[in-house]
């Protein structure tokens, strides 16, 4: 018997990893804020330019399809016979 599954929350991490490649000053001094901040997701406010620019070019450079390393993780699960 089958089972319905209202809602999932998965969090899917992955890894990808880019050689010799050049960036403009300001997606590079962007890239260097995300890695000391540790991570940015697509929520934030895009008050620092630096960090816009490199947030566009990882959105246009870095895909699923080219990345390593799944990891996936169930978050949340609610089915329609749970309480």
């Amino acid at each position: 018997m089958n089972k319905t599954i209202k809602e999932i929350i998965v969090k899917v991490t992955y890894k990808e990893r880019l050689c010799d490649f050049e960036v403009s000053e300001n997606t590079y001094r962007g890239l260097c804020k995300i890695r000391d901040y540790g991570r940015i997701d697509g929520c934030y406010d895009m008050g620092d330019d630096d960090i816009a620019y490199a947030f566009d070019w990882i959105s246009s450079n870095i895909t699923e399809g080219d990345s390593f390393g799944w990891e996936y993780e169930i978050e949340d699960l609610e089915t329609e016979d749970q309480p």
